[in-house]
Formats: structure tokens, sequence, C-alpha cells
């Protein structure tokens, strides 16, 4: 709406506008909490399971190989 518009217009319909514009922003504060709470909570099982693939590749790392002049050391 224009601010033409909105000069055209009642006291009681700014109120209206007023009152719905403020449900919508509950309601859309509401829900972005929401989604806070989820990112947050699927950020915190993710570095939960970073650690525990972390865990599990040094629990099963091959040793590390001797080094090729050792290996010829041993050869000769």
């Amino acid at each position: 709406m224009t601010d033409k518009e909105l000069k055209k217009l009642k006291r009681i319909e700014l109120i209206e506008i007023l009152y719905y514009l403020k449900k919508e922003n509950e309601e859309l504060k509401a829900e972005n909490d929401l989604l806070k709470d989820k990112l947050f909570s699927l950020a915190d099982e993710a570095i939960e399971l970073k650690k525990k693939q972390t865990a599990v590749n040094e629990d099963t790392a091959p040793e590390p190989a001797e080094s090729a002049s050792e290996d010829k050391k041993i050869n000769d």
C-alpha cells in the first residue's frame, strides 16, 4: 500500500492492519525460533557424528608403513 492509500484509510482499518501484521510477525518469530532450535540440534548431531567418525577412523587406520630407506637396509 502506498502512503496515499494509507492516509485515506479509517482509523479502525489501520488498527486492523496493525493487528494482523503484529499477529503475522509473532507467528514468524515463533517459526524462526523453532527453525533455529532444529538447526542447532542438527549442528550438534553433525559434530557428534564427526567425532565418532574420527574416532573410528583412528582406530581402524593402518599402521604407518616403514620408509623405503629402512626397507632397503633390511634387503641389503
